[in-house]
């Protein structure tokens, strides 16, 4: 038997788009710019290189956006907002 408990609520259509939207208005703006280059595929140290960051920075601002997105890990961040 699958747990309901924990789960995020299933939103389809419309209502996905706008809880997406309320997710990345929280996020700051180094979160937005470490969310966007995950979702292009790079690395914690390419991340950081690109940004001019360490990547200890990148690692904390990207536990950051998994904890406003009620995620684990850059496979489950990606599916969620697929």
């Amino acid at each position: 038997m699958v747990s309901l408990v924990n789960r995020p609520p299933i939103v389809s259509g419309a209502g996905q788009c706008d809880l997406l939207d309320r997710r990345l208005a929280e996020l700051t703006a180094a979160e937005r710019d470490v969310f966007d280059l995950v979702r292009q595929g790079l690395s914690n140290k390419e991340i950081a290189s690109a940004r001019g960051r360490s990547t200890a920075t990148v690692k904390n601002q990207l536990q950051s956006v998994f904890g406003k997105f009620g995620v684990n890990s850059r496979c489950r961040l990606i599916a969620w907002v697929r």
